[in-house]
């Protein structure tokens, strides 16, 4: 990997730290505002960024738990995001946890056979 690659790497890194840093300062301001549209807005830029990370369960449940908040409004952009990130992200949890029981087991090994 040359020097470049890895400064690159690594630049895409930080600003990814950054990023985060920033968005959850963002969720606690409106946390304490008790903004939900607010909050609901930074936690889909959370999922948008942690999607390819391994936080998915953390991802979904801030997502569940700030979607079923709303009892109202279900048809508005936001919240229709809401509900479509949800269901990718069931559907991959559910699409991984098939995958990983149909897996065939490893023989055992050692004495007998």
């Amino acid at each position: 990997m040359t020097l470049a690659r890895r400064q690159a790497g690594a630049d895409r890194r930080r600003a990814l730290v950054a990023a985060e840093q920033s968005l959850l300062r963002s969720l606690a301001v409106a946390r304490r505002q008790r903004a939900k549209l607010s909050e609901l807005r930074t936690v889909l830029s959370l999922v948008t960024l942690w999607r390819r990370g391994g936080n998915r369960p953390m991802v979904e449940l801030l997502l569940r738990e700030t979607y079923e908040w709303f009892t109202e409004g279900l048809d508005t952009p936001d919240l229709r995001a809401a509900r479509a990130a949800l269901g990718t992200l069931t559907a991959r949890r559910s699409h991984a946890a098939n995958g990983r029981e149909d897996r065939p087991r490893a023989a055992p090994t050692g004495a007998g056979g």
